[in-house]
């Protein structure tokens, strides 16, 4: 063939043109390869890199409340962040949550996490509330961001229901005579403030009722120990009221306190002050402060048997205070029906009054049940599907409430500053009816008799050691709710500028 038609079809250079660009292609291909495996494994480090920090974050979270899970059992002597990494400092749940950590321990962990022991260096233990510092009149907190995460907000229209209370609240001057605020005027419910007392027995109610006398008109309140009547009854039993009948005796009697003792506190009362549950709407008719004063639980029961089994009988030898106890506990008496000898009282209170007054027979079988048993007072209530939700109902009952103050601080420069700050009360004298503790071991203070003399009521002083302990740790639930409202007050009045910064 010609040369011109051969060489078309048998070039000398095709071959390794064809192979050079090939190679070309391959090179080309392999560095998009590695360009595109190296994108891919940098973003895949990325990845990695930003799951690692996540977990390191949870791990830390994690060891941090072990650590201060374990601070509370152990006990170091730094104690500022103790419970305070939890939920949000304005949920209540945050408050039930840390309060419901203490009342899950074993009572023997607790006598310890309080500094029971008598023995013990430290007066306050491992001091979860930092109550060492507080009652030195000390705030251990610099800033809202510090403020512990158990210290509940100021409840829903406290301050506003506080002034239009002090506003209209018509008191006698320091000779008894009326000092007059406002003129009379046509009754405004809306306008109309009332003091919700709830009266634990032998929890300081005399005393409180004497200051309501001292610093409101006697027409103001109830005669009876400031508990409304009803018909020929002197106590009405307020707590069983109804919201429509405490409407209709505010229009007829404009008392401006009244005092439930005898009933468990009616949780559909906070409704008046738009406070419940979050679906509660805010009841027409008077506005209520509420306010409840809590003693040492142990300490109130030993007041209640000296006050309702020997004062009140006259007994020259009345039975052991174990065997009274329990006698209530079962309601083998009379007196069972207004409550006073119960165990937990302030949780069966504050709860709604579901709390049973002595646990099953297998509840009586667990190892609480067992170790109060050795004593002379009944066993607690200690399954959990029953005590939890009782216990958490409490917590949240008593953040709403306006004033919890504990009993010991009552007539003294805390308790004082506390009422008059709420109710705008100055007078805390009792005239003629102020007795003063001169008993050995009684904690002393001032307070109003209802009859008697006065009685050594310090459990710990009146029990020997082993059966103080059985009754401390049966009383659980209690001694936790009273420690915490110490430390609220305290933190309330000592910290004062923080605390006033995050309120409603």
């Amino acid at each position: 063939l010609p040369q011109q038609i051969v060489a078309p079809l048998y070039p000398p250079s095709t071959p390794m043109s064809a192979l050079h660009s090939t190679n070309e292609r391959l090179k080309r291909h392999h560095r998009h390869r590695r360009i595109s495996l190296l994108i891919t494994v940098s973003f895949g480090a990325f990845l990695l890199v930003v799951v690692w920090v996540d977990a390191v974050k949870g791990v830390r979270d994690v060891y941090q409340l072990q650590s201060q899970q374990q601070h509370v059992t152990d006990g170091p002597n730094d104690h500022s962040d103790v419970f305070r990494e939890r939920r949000d400092a304005n949920s209540i749940d945050g408050v039930v949550e840390i309060l419901m950590d203490l009342a899950q321990k074993a009572p023997s962990d607790l006598w310890n996490v309080f500094g029971m022991d008598a023995s013990s260096s430290s007066d306050h233990g491992v001091d979860p509330f930092q109550l060492q510092a507080l009652e030195k009149g000390e705030c251990p907190w610099s800033s809202t961001d510090e403020l512990p995460h158990w210290l509940p907000l100021r409840p829903l229209n406290s301050q506003s229901l506080s002034e239009t209370y002090k506003s209209t609240n018509q008191s006698p001057d320091s000779n008894g005579t009326r000092r007059v605020h406002k003129e009379e005027s046509a009754y405004d419910p809306s306008n109309h403030v009332i003091v919700w007392y709830e009266h634990i027995s032998k929890s300081g109610g005399t005393t409180f009722c004497a200051l309501a006398k001292r610093n409101m008109l006697p027409s103001s309140v109830p005669k009876y120990h400031c508990m409304p009547s009803k018909g020929e009854k002197r106590d009405g039993r307020v707590g069983t009221w109804g919201n429509d009948e405490l409407m209709e005796y505010s229009r007829s009697n404009q008392h401006n306190i009244v005092a439930n003792e005898w009933d468990s506190f009616p949780i559909d009362k906070l409704q008046f002050s738009g406070r419940g549950d979050d679906t509660a709407d805010e009841k027409d008719g008077p506005r209520l402060l509420f306010v409840t004063t809590l003693r040492d639980p142990a300490d109130r029961l030993l007041s209640s048997y000296t006050f309702f089994a020997i004062t009140t009988k006259n007994e020259q030898h009345p039975e052991p205070f174990g065997d009274w106890v329990k006698r209530l506990s079962r309601g083998a008496t009379k007196l069972a029906q207004y409550n006073v000898g119960r165990l937990n009282h302030i949780t069966w209170r504050y709860s709604g009054g579901e709390l049973p007054p002595l646990p099953t027979k297998e509840d009586e079988q667990s190892k609480r049940g067992r170790e109060v048993l050795k004593s002379q007072f009944p066993p607690p209530v200690t399954d959990e599907s029953i005590w939890k939700p009782l216990f958490e109902q409490t917590v949240r009952t008593l953040s709403q409430f306006d004033l919890v103050l504990p009993t010991e601080y009552m007539t003294k420069n805390e308790g004082r500053e506390a009422l008059r700050e709420l109710l705008g009360w100055e007078q805390f004298d009792f005239s003629q009816r102020k007795r003063r503790d001169s008993v050995e071991g009684e904690r002393t203070t001032s307070y109003a008799l209802t009859a008697g003399q006065v009685k050594n009521s310090n459990a710990r002083d009146y029990l020997g050691e082993d059966e103080y302990r059985a009754l401390w740790e049966a009383n659980w639930l209690d001694n936790i709710i009273v420690e915490w409202s110490r430390a609220v007050l305290l933190t309330r009045l000592h910290c004062k500028k923080i605390d006033g910064m995050r309120q409603r």
